[in-house]
Protein backbone atom coordinates (compact mmCIF):
# COMPACT_ATOMS: atom_id res chain seq x y z
CA UNK A 1 0.00 0.00 0.00
CA UNK A 2 1.55 3.46 -1.16
CA UNK A 3 -0.21 5.80 1.49
CA UNK A 4 -0.69 9.30 1.02
CA UNK A 5 -2.54 12.32 2.73
CA UNK A 6 -3.83 15.18 0.32
CA UNK A 7 -3.84 18.69 0.67
CA UNK A 8 -7.53 18.59 3.05
CA UNK A 9 -6.06 15.57 5.27
CA UNK A 10 -7.55 12.66 3.67
CA UNK A 11 -5.14 9.26 3.27
CA UNK A 12 -5.72 7.14 0.51
CA UNK A 13 -3.89 4.18 -1.43
CA UNK A 14 -1.66 6.39 -4.07
CA UNK A 15 -1.74 2.96 -5.76
CA UNK A 16 -5.39 2.66 -5.99
CA UNK A 17 -6.13 6.54 -7.16
CA UNK A 18 -4.50 9.27 -8.74
CA UNK A 19 -6.29 11.54 -6.89
CA UNK A 20 -7.83 11.25 -3.23
CA UNK A 21 -11.07 9.38 -3.74
CA UNK A 22 -12.73 11.49 -0.75
CA UNK A 23 -12.70 14.89 -2.57
CA UNK A 24 -13.61 13.39 -5.91
CA UNK A 25 -16.77 12.50 -4.05
CA UNK A 26 -17.12 15.74 -2.27
CA UNK A 27 -16.96 17.35 -5.93
CA UNK A 28 -19.24 14.91 -7.36
CA UNK A 29 -22.35 16.29 -4.92
CA UNK A 30 -21.89 13.46 -2.27
CA UNK A 31 -23.68 14.25 0.90
CA UNK A 32 -21.49 12.06 3.16
CA UNK A 33 -18.45 13.61 4.61
CA UNK A 34 -15.94 12.03 5.58
CA UNK A 35 -14.23 12.66 9.29
CA UNK A 36 -10.81 13.89 9.13
CA UNK A 37 -8.76 12.71 12.13
CA UNK A 38 -7.12 16.30 12.21
CA UNK A 39 -7.88 19.24 14.55
CA UNK A 40 -7.24 22.67 13.03
CA UNK A 41 -6.26 25.66 15.56
CA UNK A 42 -5.63 29.15 15.12
CA UNK A 43 -2.95 30.06 13.31
CA UNK A 44 -1.07 33.44 15.21
CA UNK A 45 0.58 33.88 11.82
CA UNK A 46 -2.32 34.47 9.56
CA UNK A 47 -5.52 34.73 12.04
CA UNK A 48 -6.83 31.75 9.96
CA UNK A 49 -6.79 28.16 10.61
CA UNK A 50 -4.91 25.61 9.25
CA UNK A 51 -4.66 22.08 9.67
CA UNK A 52 -2.08 20.00 12.58
CA UNK A 53 -1.94 16.64 13.71
CA UNK A 54 -3.90 15.79 16.58
CA UNK A 55 -2.05 15.42 19.75
CA UNK A 56 -5.48 14.24 21.86
CA UNK A 57 -6.59 10.61 22.43
CA UNK A 58 -7.08 9.37 19.08
CA UNK A 59 -10.33 6.79 20.36
CA UNK A 60 -11.80 10.59 21.31
CA UNK A 61 -14.92 10.64 19.73
CA UNK A 62 -15.25 13.53 17.76
CA UNK A 63 -18.78 15.20 16.60
CA UNK A 64 -19.27 15.19 12.79
CA UNK A 65 -22.76 13.79 11.04
CA UNK A 66 -20.22 12.32 9.12
CA UNK A 67 -18.39 8.67 9.02
CA UNK A 68 -14.94 8.12 9.51
CA UNK A 69 -12.55 6.63 7.03
CA UNK A 70 -11.38 3.07 7.16
CA UNK A 71 -8.00 4.63 5.99
CA UNK A 72 -7.72 7.52 8.72
CA UNK A 73 -8.99 4.87 11.08
CA UNK A 74 -6.24 2.54 10.58
CA UNK A 75 -3.67 5.01 10.53
CA UNK A 76 -4.73 6.51 13.52
CA UNK A 77 -4.96 3.27 15.03
CA UNK A 78 -1.54 2.23 14.11
CA UNK A 79 -0.01 4.80 15.44
CA UNK A 80 -1.66 4.48 18.78
CA UNK A 81 -0.10 0.87 19.35
CA UNK A 82 2.29 0.23 21.61
CA UNK A 83 5.96 -1.45 19.88
CA UNK A 84 6.55 -3.47 22.67
CA UNK A 85 9.97 -4.43 20.94
CA UNK A 86 11.16 -1.06 22.04
CA UNK A 87 9.64 -1.11 25.41
CA UNK A 88 11.56 -1.50 28.47
CA UNK A 89 12.78 -5.10 29.20
CA UNK A 90 13.11 -5.84 32.89
CA UNK A 91 16.83 -7.17 33.16
CA UNK A 92 16.79 -7.24 37.00
CA UNK A 93 17.96 -10.47 38.33
CA UNK A 94 15.59 -12.18 40.63
CA UNK A 95 15.85 -12.06 44.01
CA UNK A 96 16.16 -15.34 46.12
CA UNK A 97 14.40 -16.17 49.08
CA UNK A 98 17.14 -15.09 51.48
CA UNK A 99 18.81 -12.93 49.32
CA UNK A 100 17.09 -9.56 50.50
CA UNK A 101 17.63 -9.95 53.92
CA UNK A 102 20.53 -11.90 54.47
CA UNK A 103 22.21 -10.92 50.91
CA UNK A 104 23.29 -14.07 50.00
CA UNK A 105 22.11 -17.92 49.58
CA UNK A 106 23.09 -19.61 52.83
CA UNK A 107 23.55 -23.17 53.06
CA UNK A 108 20.11 -25.87 53.96
CA UNK A 109 22.28 -28.44 53.50
CA UNK A 110 24.87 -31.03 52.17
CA UNK A 111 25.11 -34.17 49.29
CA UNK A 112 28.18 -36.64 50.54
CA UNK A 113 29.60 -38.59 47.54
CA UNK A 114 30.14 -41.64 49.24
CA UNK A 115 30.59 -43.82 46.09
CA UNK A 116 32.03 -43.00 42.69
CA UNK A 117 35.03 -40.98 41.70
CA UNK A 118 34.24 -37.82 43.24
CA UNK A 119 34.32 -40.11 46.66
CA UNK A 120 34.06 -37.89 49.81
CA UNK A 121 33.60 -34.78 48.05
CA UNK A 122 30.82 -32.43 49.28
CA UNK A 123 28.09 -30.64 47.91
CA UNK A 124 26.59 -27.73 49.15
CA UNK A 125 22.50 -27.58 49.10
CA UNK A 126 21.11 -23.94 48.68
CA UNK A 127 17.07 -22.64 49.11
CA UNK A 128 15.38 -23.51 46.10
CA UNK A 129 16.16 -26.19 43.12
CA UNK A 130 19.51 -27.56 42.71
CA UNK A 131 20.37 -28.83 39.71
CA UNK A 132 22.41 -31.77 39.47
CA UNK A 133 24.33 -32.79 36.03
CA UNK A 134 28.02 -32.94 34.52
CA UNK A 135 27.67 -29.83 32.99
CA UNK A 136 29.24 -26.95 35.19
CA UNK A 137 26.48 -24.42 34.87
CA UNK A 138 24.81 -27.53 37.46
CA UNK A 139 24.71 -26.38 41.31
CA UNK A 140 25.93 -29.83 41.40
CA UNK A 141 28.50 -30.80 39.09
CA UNK A 142 29.29 -34.42 38.50
CA UNK A 143 31.82 -33.95 35.90
CA UNK A 144 33.69 -37.23 36.37
CA UNK A 145 30.97 -39.59 35.55
CA UNK A 146 30.06 -40.03 31.78
CA UNK A 147 26.70 -41.49 32.85
CA UNK A 148 25.15 -38.67 34.63
CA UNK A 149 23.55 -36.05 31.48
CA UNK A 150 25.30 -32.81 31.21
CA UNK A 151 22.14 -30.92 32.10
CA UNK A 152 19.29 -31.72 34.89
CA UNK A 153 19.75 -35.10 35.29
CA UNK A 154 17.94 -34.54 38.79
CA UNK A 155 16.65 -32.28 41.18
CA UNK A 156 16.54 -31.64 45.29
CA UNK A 157 14.63 -28.97 46.18
CA UNK A 158 14.53 -26.99 49.53
CA UNK A 159 11.13 -25.50 50.24
CA UNK A 160 11.45 -22.94 53.28
CA UNK A 161 7.77 -22.49 54.32
CA UNK A 162 7.15 -26.16 54.97
CA UNK A 163 11.37 -26.96 55.53
CA UNK A 164 11.57 -30.04 53.38
CA UNK A 165 13.68 -31.00 50.83
CA UNK A 166 12.33 -32.87 47.88
CA UNK A 167 14.03 -35.67 45.16
CA UNK A 168 12.66 -34.84 41.93
CA UNK A 169 12.87 -35.72 38.52
CA UNK A 170 15.26 -34.10 35.90
CA UNK A 171 14.69 -33.19 32.69
CA UNK A 172 17.30 -35.52 31.33
CA UNK A 173 15.80 -39.18 29.75
CA UNK A 174 18.05 -41.07 32.38
CA UNK A 175 16.69 -42.15 35.80
CA UNK A 176 18.13 -41.66 38.82
CA UNK A 177 17.00 -43.37 42.22
CA UNK A 178 16.71 -42.58 45.87
CA UNK A 179 17.08 -45.50 48.13
CA UNK A 180 16.85 -47.71 45.19
CA UNK A 181 13.76 -46.67 44.37
CA UNK A 182 13.25 -44.53 40.90
CA UNK A 183 12.53 -41.04 41.19
CA UNK A 184 9.38 -40.71 38.60
CA UNK A 185 7.34 -37.90 41.03
CA UNK A 186 8.12 -35.67 44.09
CA UNK A 187 9.63 -37.18 46.81
CA UNK A 188 10.23 -35.83 50.21
CA UNK A 189 13.61 -37.05 51.81
CA UNK A 190 15.07 -37.42 55.23
CA UNK A 191 18.57 -37.37 56.80
CA UNK A 192 21.02 -40.45 55.26
CA UNK A 193 19.01 -40.59 52.24
CA UNK A 194 21.17 -42.03 49.20
CA UNK A 195 20.48 -40.84 45.67
CA UNK A 196 22.37 -42.89 42.74
CA UNK A 197 22.95 -40.54 39.80
CA UNK A 198 24.59 -42.55 37.44
CA UNK A 199 27.05 -44.65 38.99
CA UNK A 200 27.57 -41.64 41.37
CA UNK A 201 25.97 -42.35 45.19
CA UNK A 202 24.95 -39.26 47.24
CA UNK A 203 24.26 -39.35 50.88
CA UNK A 204 22.03 -36.57 51.85
CA UNK A 205 22.56 -34.54 54.71
CA UNK A 206 20.21 -31.72 55.86
CA UNK A 207 21.10 -28.69 57.88
CA UNK A 208 17.58 -26.77 57.74
CA UNK A 209 14.35 -28.63 58.51
CA UNK A 210 11.85 -28.32 61.70
CA UNK A 211 14.21 -27.89 64.72
CA UNK A 212 15.82 -24.89 62.74
CA UNK A 213 15.99 -22.70 59.53
CA UNK A 214 17.64 -19.78 58.53
CA UNK A 215 14.11 -18.01 59.10
CA UNK A 216 14.28 -18.66 62.31
CA UNK A 217 17.85 -15.90 62.95
CA UNK A 218 16.23 -11.82 63.30
CA UNK A 219 17.90 -10.97 60.21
Amino acid sequence: MNLKKCENGHYYDADKYSTCPHCSKAGQGDDSKTVNMQKTIPDSKDDGYTQVQRTEDPYETQESSGSVSLVDAVNVATSASVDWNTAEEDNDKTISYYGESMGTDPVVGWLVCVEGSMLGKAFELKNGKNFIGRSREMDIVLEGDMNVSRGRHAIVTYEPRGRIFIAQPGESRELFYMNDQVVLTNMEMHARDVLLVGKTKLMFVPFCGPEFSWDDNDR
